[in-house]
């Protein structure tokens, strides 16, 4: 059940942001206008309570920095807030207690922020890859899984950030019925340019 409940949130979020991004701007708009990196994060798992999917039966620690574009297209521009689109792409190591792989990912992210950008809400469903599936007696089913992440910041200095980040990573079954997937909870520092 929560499987589904993971699909139906990502496919939600995947045509909510292609309906969006496609009525904010055109093709033509977004080959012209540069892609802008907005931030770079290093975050690390405090903790692994599971929302979606099965529980894990290995327990995993993640420790990774990620680059966020800002893409051109703002869905929403009010006196106060603004909803715009973000690229978040990361690479780290995902481990257990004896074996470890280095994780990449790319996840297209929907990002709600106050003009002055002193709180960012985000949540996002991509890609990311992994160098093993297997860890001790869980099998993830393969290399490539879908990400599923949502967030939170608040601002520090005019420069840096503390954040929360929730990061979902599942087959959705596209290997078998027998995977297992992993949530983390992660603790986010963010360098803001």
């Amino acid at each position: 059940m929560r499987m589904r409940a993971a699909s139906l949130f990502g496919g939600i979020l995947i045509i909510g942001c292609y309906s969006a991004g496609a009525s904010a701007c055109s093709i033509k708009e977004l080959k012209e206008m540069p892609w802008k990196l907005h931030s770079m994060s290093i975050r690390a798992r405090f903790a692994e309570q599971t929302f979606l999917g099965d529980d894990a039966v290995e327990k995993f620690n993640a420790l990774d920095t990620a680059v966020n574009f800002k893409l051109p297209c703002t869905i929403y521009q009010g006196d106060s807030w603004q909803l715009g689109t973000n690229l978040m792409l990361s690479a780290g190591i995902l481990k257990t207690f004896d074996e470890n792989a280095i994780s990449l990912s790319a996840i297209p992210e929907l990002m709600l922020r106050n003009n002055s950008e002193s709180v960012t809400f985000n949540a996002g469903f991509g890609l990311a890859a992994f160098t093993r599936n297997k860890f001790g007696v869980q099998d993830f089913g393969g290399p490539v899984q879908f990400a599923i992440t949502f967030g939170a910041t608040t601002e520090l200095t005019s420069r840096t950030r503390l954040g929360y980040r929730f990061q979902h990573y599942s087959d959705g079954r596209a290997y078998g019925t027998d995977t297992t997937g992993a949530d983390l909870h992660m603790i986010e520092f963010y360098y803001q340019f």
